[in-house]
C-alpha cells in the first residue's frame, strides 16, 4: 500500500459528491488536484478550485495550493508551472524571470461566499469541482449546504459532474453531516468508504421526476511517515485519522456520583446532541456535559436547545434562558465552569458553544 493517499478506490464509485476525510499529512489534497488536473488536461475539460471565503482565492493565497503540482509530468513536458490570473487557472511555461510565456486554461478559482456572482456566467467545460477545507472549526456560511448545491447546479447546469470535498478531521460538528444525512461519518474506520443516497421528487412540466444524488465518503488511509513536528493531542489527527481533540476539564465518575442534579438541558447542533447537567458538588455549581447517543424521550416535556424553531414551550432556538435561574446557569458557560466526560466530547461541545455564540467566534 502506498504511504500516501490516492483516489484509486473512490474514483471507481459512481457518485456526484466524493468526500475525502483524514489527517493533514496523508496527501488528500495533492492526490485530488493531481488527478483532477491530469484528467482535465487529458480530456480537454476544466475544473474549479473552490474555497469558502473570497480571501482564500486571491492569487497570493491560491497559487501556493498548486505549487507542488508536477505539471511537467502531467503534460509530458509541454508546460512546467501554474499561473493564476483574474480567477482563471492556467498551465504555463515561465521564463527565467518567472513570467508566463505560454498558457493553457485549465480551471477557475471561486469562493462559495461569492456564489451569486457566478449565476450569470456559464462554464460549459467544467467537469470537476474541488472544495478544499470544507470542514472548519471556525464559521460556516449561513445555509451553506444549500449554497453549495445551488452553486454546483450553476456550474454544471444539466451536465453530470463530480465534486470532491476535501476535509481534515478537525471537528465532527459539520452541517453537511447532518443535512445530507451522513450519519455514520464520525464512526468510520480508516480506509472505509460509505455510500449515501438522497432522493427528491420534483414536479416538472414533464410530470413527477425523481432526482437521485449519491455521496461517497472515504476515511482516507493514514501514511506511514510520521511528522517530526507533531506532538501531544494534535499528533493523532495530523498523522492518523482520529478526530482532533484538546485537553479539557474532566469529571471522574466517583465525583459525579456525589453531585446533586439541579437542572438538565439537551443541546442539538448539526449532527450532534449533548446532555448538559447542572450539578452541585459541596456548594460548587458547574455544568457537566456528555454526548447523547440515543433518542430523547418525551421531547415535548424536555428542555432542548436547537437551531430550529419549535412549538414546544421548553424548546428554544439558541441559549435563550427561560427563567432567571437558567440565565444565571448559562452565565457559568461563559465563565468556563464546565466539566466533560471526555476530551472528545469537550472539543465538540466547545465548537457548539462557538456556533451558538456563547463564547467567541472568530473567522
Amino acid at each position: 500500500m502506498s504511504k500516501y493517499y490516492t483516489l484509486d478506490r473512490i474514483k471507481k464509485i459512481d457518485a456526484q459528491f466524493k468526500i475525502l476525510l483524514g489527517g493533514r499529512n496523508i496527501g488528500k489534497s495533492y492526490a485530488t488536484k493531481h488527478d483532477v488536473v491530469r484528467e482535465c488536461y487529458k480530456n480537454n475539460v476544466e475544473f474549479v478550485y473552490l474555497r469558502r471565503w473570497d480571501e482564500d482565492i486571491k492569487t497570493k493565497n491560491a497559487e501556493p495550493y498548486f505549487a507542488d503540482l508536477n505539471v511537467k509530468e502531467i503534460t509530458d513536458g509541454k508546460y512546467n508551472d501554474v499561473y493564476i490570473y483574474q480567477s482563471k487557472v492556467y498551465l504555463c511555461n515561465k521564463d527565467d524571470n518567472g513570467k508566463p510565456t505560454e498558457r493553457y486554461l485549465i480551471g477557475y478559482t471561486h469562493a462559495l461566499n461569492q456564489s451569486e456572482r457566478y449565476k450569470s456566467q456559464i462554464f460549459p467545460r467544467v467537469q470537476y469541482i474541488i472544495y478544499e477545507e470544507f470542514i472548519t472549526d471556525r464559521q460556516y456560511l449561513p445555509n451553506e449546504c444549500d449554497k453549495l448545491q445551488n452553486y454546483t447546479s450553476t456550474i454544471f447546469r444539466e451536465r453530470a459532474g463530480v465534486v470532491y470535498m476535501v476535509g481534515n478531521t478537525i471537528s465532527k460538528l459539520c452541517p453537511y453531516f447532518n443535512e445530507w444525512k451522513l450519519d455514520k461519518v464520525e464512526r468510520m474506520k480508516t480506509h472505509e468508504i460509505a455510500l449515501f443516497e438522497n432522493s427528491t421528487d420534483i414536479m416538472t412540466d414533464n410530470g413527477l421526476q425523481t432526482i437521485e444524488v449519491k455521496i461517497a465518503v472515504e476515511m482516507c488511509g493514514a501514511n506511514s511517515v510520521l511528522s517530526k513536528m507533531a506532538f501531544g493531542d494534535s499528533a493523532n489527527m495530523i498523522v492518523k485519522n482520529t478526530w482532533q481533540t484538546k485537553s479539557v476539564a474532566r469529571l471522574s465518575i466517583e465525583t459525579y456520583n456525589e453531585c446533586d442534579l439541579l437542572h438538565t438541558v439537551f443541546v442539538r447542533a448539526d449532527n450532534l446532541t449533548f446532555r448538559m447537567e447542572l450539578l452541585n458538588y459541596n456548594g460548587l455549581i458547574f455544568w457537566y456535559v456528555s454526548p447523547m447517543t440515543r433518542r430523547i424521550e418525551h421531547e415535548e416535556e424536555t428542555r432542548i436547545i436547537s437551531e430550529r424553531a419549535s412549538m414546544y414551550p421548553l424548546h428554544t432556538n439558541g441559549f435563550i434562558p427561560l427563567t432567571e435561574n437558567e440565565r444565571t446557569a448559562f452565565n457559568l458557560l461563559k465563565q468556563n465552569k464546565i466539566f466533560y466526560c471526555s476530551n472528545s466530547c469537550g472539543s465538540d461541545f466547545e465548537q457548539t458553544l462557538k456556533k451558538y455564540h456563547v463564547i467567541g467566534l472568530t473567522r
